[in-house]
């Protein structure tokens, strides 16, 4: 009878001990739940407590059954009797005490399971009512070779050169009530640099979207591609050229089946510390993008008027040779005195499995300030004059093909992440993926008026033609993937120059004005990508 007290009593401490520890666990992890403030080692922390309580109720669950059949039938004496009766109750006591004991341990693992990150390139944490953060990341580093035409251009800019491209730090997620977040800064430049910046109301089952903030307008396929995963090492040149950047604004879109219809509103850049901020743009794009069996097609068009600053009223328009390793522009029409100007965008995309072909034209027209045309108060025109208003053109089209087998991602009517077959992590030696694309942009126009410059070497306007210069790339461009998250390209460019500010320094002796000289160089670039 001593040894089953004994034995009673010491199952029901060790049971009041167990319940003592796990309300705490539980207290400590709710608190940190609130606080959204569970790290790993706290995580793991909870499952080794888990553990051992888990295993501490398997033993007293043990011995409660022991001591239900510990006790022979028979005839008993009534001290006997007595004290069957007490360990019985003791028994439906402890029964009651493991079972509390587990209802709680299942408190704590429920709220362990809800603040252990997934995994999916980086930690993904999620908290209770709609929570949830993902830092991410990218390291963009290039190398690369830009020819010096005949050796004549005289800038430093040209030959080699190397830099990180893109150093990015930032974070996503969800907030309660159907609202998102993301925002990245670029560290690669000595400085710090404004990639998406947004919040975003994405109602569940609903077909609208709303977003504001820092984002690119509504103005080219390529351009609203991540980097990450276009094709070729730099965007079209259309991009850079017709300086579609970034700009603080509103958006909002709708879905209906495969359509998607895209508007907003914009300001300027994020980063203007002056009380100038008084440009701004309407821009809109409508989309199609049907599933043809397994084939996607992708069809839109899109538009932009663009205001400029008040004080500045002026655009330039001018290209890199198709990568950023250099600063040198052999097309650049210079700074044109205008109001603002137009885009109109056409967009084309055919994904076929291992295949894909992707192409755009782009349309720009400027409502320019003539030649002794007053303005209002407050406005002041930056740079030339022209007798009409110019208008410029770019186009590309490439063909890519993964030669093991992949096929490119595409999701949410926009290119996307291609998921890598056999990569390293599996054993494989990654996806391939060649790309061929020729890019064009002209930035010669008839303006008529008198020469602006000299005519023989840089003039702006030579012969009523302003000389901004055609530019021509034909890239092929292999890409690695060793894994989803790693990738390495080379390209090789060769560029061919019509006119442009270069034209008479490349082109000293020729019976062509300068805006029909030709010529050409040659360039190479390397890559080594990973994002997270």
């Amino acid at each position: 009878m001593m040894t089953t007290k004994f034995i009673t009593s010491l199952l029901a401490a060790s049971a009041l001990a167990g319940l003592a520890v796990v309300p705490a666990a539980a207290h400590k992890t709710g608190k940190a739940r609130s606080h959204r403030a569970a790290t790993v080692s706290n995580d793991a922390e909870l499952r080794r407590l888990i553990e051992a309580q888990q295993a501490k109720i398997d033993e007293l669950t043990a011995r409660v059954a022991a001591m239900g059949t510990a006790s022979a039938p028979g005839a008993v004496s009534e001290e006997e009797q007595t004290s069957r009766d007490e360990a019985a109750a003791n028994n439906e006591f402890l029964k009651a005490q493991v079972d509390a004991l587990q209802a709680q341990l299942e408190v704590v693992k429920t709220t362990t399971a809800q603040n252990a990150p997934t995994w999916s390139g980086m930690p993904q944490f999620k908290g209770a009512g709609g929570f949830s953060f993902k830092p991410n990341g990218e390291i963009q580093y290039d190398a690369g070779y830009t020819g010096n035409p005949n050796n004549r251009v005289a800038t430093s800019g040209l030959g080699f050169n190397n830099r990180a491209r893109r150093l990015l730090l930032g974070a996503s997620g969800d907030l309660p009530g159907d609202f998102k977040y993301a925002f990245q800064f670029d560290f690669a430049q000595a400085g710090v640099g404004y990639e998406d910046i947004v919040l975003s109301y994405e109602p569940k089952g609903k077909p609208y979207t709303v977003t504001i903030g820092y984002f690119y307008p509504y103005n080219s396929l390529d351009n609203l591609t991540s980097n990450r995963f276009v094709s070729v090492v730099e965007r079209n040149q259309a991009v850079d050229g017709f300086g579609q950047g970034r700009r603080l604004g509103v958006g909002v879109g709708y879905t209906s089946g495969d359509f998607r219809i895209n508007g907003g509103v914009f300001a300027n850049q994020i980063n203007n510390a002056n009380f100038d901020n008084n440009d701004w743009a309407l821009s809109g794009r409508i989309l199609y993008a049907p599933l043809m069996g397994s084939n996607q097609l992708h069809f839109a068009v899109n538009g932009e008027y663009r205001r400029f600053r008040r004080n500045s009223l002026g655009v330039r328009y001018r290209s890199r040779p198709f990568t950023q390793t250099t600063d040198v522009r052999f097309d650049d029409a210079g700074t044109i005195a205008a109001y603002g100007d137009y885009v109109i965008g056409l967009e084309a995309l055919g994904i076929f499995g291992p295949l894909h072909v992707q192409g755009e034209a782009k349309y720009v027209k400027t409502d320019g300030i003539r030649p002794g045309e007053g303005l209002d108060n407050g406005e002041i025109a930056s740079g030339t004059r022209l007798v009409s208003d110019p208008s410029f053109f770019s186009a590309y089209g490439e063909v890519g093909y993964w030669l093991t087998g992949e096929t490119r991602g595409y999701k949410n009517f926009k290119i996307d992440r291609t998921k890598i077959l056999n990569g390293f992590d599996k054993g494989g030696w990654g996806g391939f993926n060649l790309v061929g694309r020729i890019d064009y942009i002209d930035l010669k126009d008839k303006v008529g008026g008198p020469n602006v410059g000299n005519p023989l070497t840089n003039g702006q306007v030579v012969n009523g033609i302003l000389n901004g210069g055609q530019q021509t790339g034909y890239m092929l461009a292999l890409n690695w993937w060793p894994i989803d998250y790693v990738r390495f390209t080379a390209q090789y460019i060769h560029t061919e120059i019509e006119g442009g500010p270069n034209a008479g320094v490349v082109r000293p002796i020729s019976s062509r004005p300068i805006y029909d000289r030709k010529y050409s160089t040659d360039g190479a670039v390397l890559r080594a990508q990973v994002d997270f």
